[in-house]
């Protein structure tokens, strides 16, 4: 699997360093939301939104196939919260601030199954492969200072693969803008992430180690950008 998220990755910055001035460019941004699913919803079952950025290049004439990357960021569970803390009998409040987020990077290629330049309406499947890193960081901070007293962080990579379908409706007379949806199922590796912040019997923070497969659906909307001159 790790050849083949090499090979991709290589096509999609090929595309993007060769043909930078071509006419066939489309520019995506997205909000998104992320669904765990079989052994990675049992142990983690939390939702995570963010926002992504993609860009794609259809070679040839007829459009039929486009092929490109994507990068987007997840935000699972950003929390702040007070704790007080006592040492030789001294009290002291602190805020524990975590943050859980997943950074996707990939690429992809897609199959336009209508895409018509006259209609408004296109439809796709798309096949994706790619790496996500799930960064979970916690930082002790005294209250009334703001002094940071203790931190630590992990980040762990997996991959990722998996087919999706999507719908697009152009806007406006010119057609360069469209609004999309789509989804995709993706098959995710075994990876170790982390998950309940907490401070131990030393007062540090500390977290769970969870190791799972890490399968989700992912759920896109947003806005394409057609960067090919007025039809």
């Amino acid at each position: 699997m790790t050849k083949l998220l090499h090979i991709f990755l290589l096509c999609g910055c090929s595309f993007i360093i060769t043909d930078i001035d071509a006419q066939k460019w489309t520019i995506g941004l997205y909000s998104q939301a992320h669904f765990p699913q079989t052994d990675y919803k049992e142990i983690y079952p939390k939702t995570g939104v963010g926002m992504g950025i993609d860009a794609l290049y259809t070679p040839g004439e007829e459009g039929l196939i486009s092929i490109g990357g994507e990068a987007g960021m997840l935000f699972l569970r950003n929390a702040r919260r007070r704790v007080d803390l006592y040492n030789l009998g001294w009290g002291n409040t602190h805020m524990m601030i975590a943050s859980n987020n997943i950074v996707t990077l990939g690429a992809k290629a897609r199959l336009n199954i209508i895409r018509d330049p006259e209609k408004a309406v296109r439809l796709y499947i798309e096949g994706k492969v790619g790496t996500n890193a799930f960064a979970r960081s916690v930082e002790l901070q005294q209250l009334v200072s703001g002094e940071t007293d203790a931190s630590v962080s992990r980040t762990r990579w997996g991959m990722y693969a998996g087919p999706g379908a999507g719908i697009s409706v152009a806007l406006g007379e010119n057609r360069k803008v469209l609004l999309f949806a789509q989804a995709a199922y993706l098959w995710g590796s075994k990876t170790t992430y982390y998950s309940h912040p907490r401070i131990n019997e030393e007062n540090k923070p500390v977290f769970t180690a969870n190791r799972s497969t890490t399968d989700m659906i992912l759920a896109q909307l947003g806005f394409r950008f057609n960067l090919e001159d007025t039809q």
